[in-house]
C-alpha cells in the first residue's frame, strides 16, 4: 500500500501447507491482493519489476537468471550463508521492517540497481552454465 503505483501479486509455493497458509494470510491482510496459483513462471517473473521470495528459494535463481531485481526474506540463519547472498546477487533482508526500504532501493535507486545487476551477472557467470547447461549435465552423467 506504500507503493500505490505498484501491484502486489502473490504466487504461493505449490506445497499444500504453504499454499493454504499463504492464501489464508493474504486474504486476511487484504482480500483484493491477486493470488496466482497456476502460472507460467517465466512469464510471471518476466512481467514483474521486482520479485520477493523467502530463504533463497529456487525462484530467486530463476528471477536473477531473468535479470529481475530480487529480494530474499531470510527467516532461517543458514540462508544468509548461501553464495547467492554472499555475492549480493539478490538483496537479502532478515528484518521485516527493512522490506520497504529494500523495495525503494531496487526500484528507484539507479546506483543500487547497477550494483545488483553487476553482482547478478558475476554470480551467474560463476555458478550457472548459461547456454551450455545440457552439455555440462551430460559431462557429469558421463563420469558416473
Amino acid at each position: 500500500k506504500n507503493f500505490p503505483d505498484k501491484q502486489l501479486i502473490v504466487k504461493p509455493h505449490p506445497q499444500a501447507d504453504y499454499y493454504t497458509n499463504v492464501t489464508a494470510l493474504i486474504r486476511e491482510i487484504d482480500p483484493n491482493i491477486p493470488i496466482v496459483y497456476d502460472a507460467n513462471l517465466i512469464e510471471l517473473i518476466g512481467s514483474c519489476e521486482l520479485l520477493i521470495t523467502f530463504n533463497n528459494s529456487t525462484i530467486a535463481l530463476e528471477s536473477i537468471i531473468l535479470n529481475k531485481p530480487t529480494i530474499s526474506l531470510q527467516f532461517e540463519k543458514w540462508a544468509e550463508e548461501d553464495k547467492i547472498v554472499k555475492m549480493n546477487a539478490l538483496l537479502s533482508i532478515s528484518e521485516v521492517d527493512q522490506v520497504e526500504n529494500g523495495i525503494k532501493k531496487l526500484l528507484y535507486d539507479k546506483d543500487i540497481q547497477n550494483i545488483y545487476q553487476n553482482n547478478r551477472n558475476m554470480f551467474l557467470d560463476k555458478f550457472v552454465n548459461r547456454g551450455s547447461a545440457s552439455k555440462e549435465i551430460a559431462k557429469v552423467l558421463d563420469r558416473l
